[in-house]
């Protein structure tokens, strides 16, 4: 077991369960990385995981412990390791769609506490408390030991900087500057499918394109970019969440799937155009619609030019966007860090 311990371990303990890597997608992992950066100031944090790639782990290594769990074979030798970490009264947090409810039975054999992360509610769950930032509804469960429900934007798990940023935001009349990014991996490529939709439209005077050190496309971008004279093109890939602010700061627009970056880009209060990508964003899409933070085209796979330009065609109305901006700045306030630290600190 490789161990990267750096913490001081005179605080609580809490241990972090996530896997993510450039194959099956970084959700996971960087909504834990997001989390540990809220808490570790108060607790010793430690970060169990089966993958072991250096720049993420590199990363980890700043605000936590590090665990690697590559070399088991089987899920119960996992299990066992972990209740060999995690002490009575100690905190377990999971995040992932393979930690079933015989899992959670378990890794809390030690009489431990225990918090999902879900982007889905289970009806059946051994959690303490379920964190579902994508969820608003009223729901009841059926286990008999009922957990706290944390529901809502109110509980957004995001990089520490998102929470810290100016309050208002003055919109430009005219839409000339626009950001598309359609997630670190995009391995269908929808980036360059929505970009040559964007072309078309002959709307922008610039095009800002974000993307992931995942992303397997980075020579297609990078060849648009260089032989296109229509409209200035940036191509950024692999950013830190101070460029990807600063660019969302600049841009007039924001093209984005109904993913933890449309969240980011509610923060910085830019105009927003989302869609889904992936089944698991619909929760996210049909809160962000209910509470009018954005315009939808539902599907990127089915976006078209007409579906794209009656989009734009709302948006570009200044009323539309100062009334969805002024929508974001209500739903996230800034907040959301200050109460998932109490929920931990008052169950610690």
């Amino acid at each position: 077991m490789q161990n990267y311990s750096n913490m001081n371990l005179t605080r609580k303990k809490i241990y972090f369960r996530a896997d993510g890597n450039s194959k099956i997608g970084l959700g996971h992992i960087y909504r834990v990385y997001s989390l540990i950066q809220i808490l570790n100031y108060y607790f010793n944090c430690i970060f169990i995981t089966k993958y072991n790639e250096k720049s993420l782990l590199d990363k980890f290594s700043q605000i936590a412990s590090i665990e690697i769990i590559s070399a088991f074979s089987s899920v119960n030798e996992e299990i066992d390791y972990i209740n060999s970490l995690v002490q009575k009264d100690e905190i377990l947090v999971i995040d992932g769609y393979d930690f079933n409810l015989e899992y959670q039975k378990k890794v809390k054999i030690n009489d431990n506490k225990l918090i999902c992360i879900e982007d889905e509610l289970r009806t059946d769950t051994m959690a303490d408390i379920i964190i579902n930032y994508s969820y608003n509804k009223q729901f009841e469960s059926e286990s008999k030991d009922k957990p706290k429900y944390l529901l809502g934007f109110k509980y957004v798990i995001l990089r520490q900087a998102f929470y810290e940023l100016p309050y208002s935001r003055l919109l430009a009349s005219k839409l000339d500057t626009v950001f598309l990014c359609l997630g670190g991996g995009d391995s269908n490529n929808l980036t360059f499918r929505t970009l040559k939709i964007l072309f078309a439209t002959e709307t922008f005077k610039k095009i800002i394109i974000v993307t992931g050190s995942a992303f397997p496309y980075t020579n297609e971008i990078e060849n648009l970019v260089q032989s296109t004279n229509s409209c200035c093109l940036e191509h950024y890939n692999n950013i830190e969440t101070e460029q990807l602010i600063n660019l969302l700061k600049l841009s007039d627009l924001a093209i984005v799937p109904s993913s933890t970056i449309a969240l980011e880009a509610c923060c910085t209060l830019t105009p927003i155009i989302t869609g889904m990508t992936a089944d698991n964003q619909k929760n996210i899409h049909e809160e962000l619609l209910k509470k009018k933070c954005v315009i939808s085209i539902n599907n990127f796979y089915d976006v078209d030019q007409v579906k794209m330009n009656r989009a734009l065609e709302k948006i570009s109305d200044y009323a539309v966007r100062q009334a969805m901006v002024e929508n974001q700045r209500l739903c996230f306030d800034g907040f959301a860090s200050e109460r998932i630290l109490n929920e931990f600190l008052l169950i610690s």
